[in-house]
């Protein structure tokens, strides 16, 4: 009859192995004592699982990425007041989108701008500081002679230079938005005099982001604005009342309205989308997958080549022919 050992009966060993009654071979031995000794999550090139690992052993989880926040830079110099008072009365206070105010401001006197605007929003104010990451719903004011930039959503000031007397600081802001936020960069230029904003309007054109304009007939200065208009940097104008329904827009994702959709009146459409579905419509060339910004300076070029200043104007001519 054959004589079967049972297992339970063999004492167990505390590192889990099974030895045949109270004595060890020399192998065995040696085998339990280098699994003293070497842990699993000691062993060189090689990485502990879950199940190595211990379990009192805290386990540091990387934070989440920041989600993106929509930056609207909003850039006014004289008479901007007014305007930006329309503008922020009929922008919604729930946006989900940062608004950077840019401003000429006078060195001689303190500002009351953030007083003026909480009277015209629900939104909260702030005054720009150096390392402060941009939040939802909130306006940011730039402080007096100081330049504001943004980079990786944080917004970044540094002391103007005294020594020239010509500083833009809308184009600064501008050109900063359009490297950090390239095709989701918004800005809003209200009435001013002067060019300030052109360049740094050109800037996020080029990286195929959305310019909006005051409507010049409703500017107390209207150099600014009349400016973007016409170099054909201006992707749409309306009065300041009417803009914040086209800042929405795109905020939420959407385009600017074209020619045959209802707009209220004082508003204008996006000439630029207009031209390419005019092309669409004849040429059965479908632009909306180019780069934005490589098709709309072929665009402007276009215009620039036929003598005419106003993109509006060019769209109407190609609709025509």
């Amino acid at each position: 009859m054959r004589c079967v050992r049972r297992l339970d009966r063999w004492p167990s060993h505390p590192c889990g192995l099974r030895t045949h009654g109270t004595t060890q071979s020399k192998t065995e031995r040696a085998r339990v004592s280098k699994a003293k000794k070497v842990k699993p999550a000691e062993r060189p090139g090689s990485h502990p699982t879950p199940s190595e690992t211990n379990s009192a052993t805290e386990t540091k989880v990387s934070p989440r990425p920041r989600t993106p926040v929509p930056i609207v830079a909003i850039g006014a110099s004289a008479g901007g007041l007014e305007a930006l008072e329309l503008f922020f009365e009929a922008m919604g206070p729930e946006s989900g989108a940062a608004f950077v105010i840019i401003q000429h401001l006078s060195p001689d006197f303190p500002s009351v701008m953030d007083e003026l605007l909480a009277r015209r929003t629900r939104m909260r104010i702030r005054a720009a500081k150096g390392g402060l990451a941009v939040e939802p719903n909130v306006v940011y004011l730039r402080p007096a002679q100081q330049t504001l930039i943004i980079e990786q959503g944080l917004l970044l000031l540094k002391q103007e230079d005294k020594k020239t007397h010509l500083n833009f600081p809308i184009d600064a802001f501008l050109k900063s938005l359009a490297r950090d936020q390239t095709d989701k960069a918004i800005a809003v230029i209200l009435s001013g005099t002067g060019t300030d904003g052109t360049l740094g309007a050109a800037a996020i054109r080029d990286a195929g982001g959305i310019v909006l304009a005051q409507d010049p007939a409703t500017a107390r200065f209207d150099s600014m604005p009349r400016s973007l208009i016409e170099r054909n940097l201006a992707n749409a104008s309306a009065p300041p009342k009417l803009l914040p329904r086209l800042v929405q827009r795109m905020i939420d994702g959407e385009t600017l309205p074209l020619a045959d959709e209802p707009v209220d009146e004082g508003r204008s459409v996006d000439p630029e989308r207009q031209i390419l579905q005019l092309l669409q419509r004849r040429c059965g060339t479908d632009f909306g997958h180019y780069k934005k910004s490589t098709v709309g300076r072929r665009i402007r070029r276009r215009a620039e080549m036929a003598h005419i200043d106003d993109l509006a104007t060019y769209a109407a001519k190609l609709a025509r022919e």
